[in-house]
């Protein structure tokens, strides 16, 4: 889990993924109502031909969880706010260019700090393949 401080968006902010990352900050300054967010559980990694729906999910601790779930093409180094995508769970048809990108959630509190989850890879292909 990476937790930063409030204002996170997208566009060239790039802090790597995985665990032990050692980036860590906190909210606006204010003191604290609750505890900062803390992602217990994190989106895994799916295997699916084109044209399926695959589902990511989290679960986090917080007072008023806020999500927003983005992405990251596989050239690229932006990651993209999905749309309609706020809430712990998400469901995407996969598309065929979508191999190898990478798929997290930023979880907001009322305080505004944020944990990230860490990533999920996206492969199209068939489970158990190699593609």
């Amino acid at each position: 889990m990476i937790l930063l401080g409030a204002g996170i968006e997208t566009g060239d902010f790039n802090i790597g993924s995985g665990s032990g990352n050692p980036y860590s900050g906190s909210g606006s300054g204010n003191p604290s109502t609750s505890e900062v967010p803390c992602i217990t559980m994190g989106p895994e990694d799916v295997t699916a031909p084109a044209g399926t729906a695959v589902s990511f999910s989290i679960q986090a601790k917080g007072s008023r969880l806020t999500y927003q779930w983005q992405y990251q093409g596989s050239s690229s180094t932006k990651w993209t706010n999905f749309t309609n995508a706020t809430n712990p769970a998400i469901t995407k048809t996969v598309q065929s260019s979508w191999n190898g990108w990478k798929v997290r959630c930023f979880v907001t509190d009322e305080d505004g700090d944020v944990a990230v989850s860490d990533t999920a890879l996206i492969t199209v292909g068939s489970p158990g393949t190699n593609t």
